[in-house]
């Protein structure tokens, strides 16, 4: 989206467009490579702002905006979950949309395939970073950033949340259907059984 990318404003500063002139040249390069490689932007900016030092930069309206728009934007769709494997690193122009794209989104993708070792605990150590920024006061730089993640932690969540309940759905429609099944095998058996014990009379 227009959101994410895009100049304007900043004035004479080195970074004007996502605010990055807050961290040093190093770090803003490394955010603008991760921006740029959208398939596994999720964990590798999580853990970039994850950083006591870095995350100070979410201070700037333009940063959080960019941040927001790369964890939640969906990205390209296509119903097949399982893709074949990229013959070359990095991906092909020609190939991104069938081998890069999700059918539920890069979010929802990236919690189901890792959702222990990357998202969830980065964004928990986000939130600690920016809680111990705290100084008791409820306007300025510190404030904004706590205000930002705290936000960002709880979209998430209903991520997570939302996952969790499809699979608690799931699995009990799939209880429902055993037990269903066991009940229709039931009557079965007992006429097999029955008709065995009748051939076996009449022998």
């Amino acid at each position: 989206g227009g959101s994410c990318g895009g100049g304007g404003g900043g004035g004479g500063r080195g970074w004007p467009v996502y605010g990055a002139h807050m961290l040093s040249p190093r770090d803003a390069e490394l955010l603008l490579q991760y921006l740029s490689a959208p398939y596994v932007r999720i964990p590798l900016l999580l853990d970039f702002f994850a950083d006591p030092l870095r995350i100070q930069a979410l201070s700037q309206p333009r940063l959080q905006s960019a941040l927001e728009c790369a964890l939640f934007e969906p990205g390209p769709w296509q119903a097949e979950a399982v893709r074949p494997l990229p013959d070359t690193i990095p991906v092909k122009r020609e190939e991104r949309e069938a081998l890069l794209s999700t059918p539920v989104g890069l979010l929802f993708h990236e919690l189901v395939h890792s959702p222990e070792g990357l998202v969830v605990p980065t964004v928990d150590k986000m939130l600690a970073a920016a809680l111990n920024m705290d100084t008791g006061a409820p306007t300025g730089a510190s404030a904004a950033i706590i205000l930002f993640v705290a936000r960002l932690a709880v979209r998430v969540e209903a991520y997570v949340v939302f996952l969790a309940e499809h699979r608690a759905w799931r699995r009990e429609l799939e209880q429902g259907q055993r037990r269903a099944q066991g009940e229709v095998s039931a009557p079965r058996a007992a006429a097999c059984e029955g008709a065995g014990a009748g051939g076996g009379g009449g022998a």
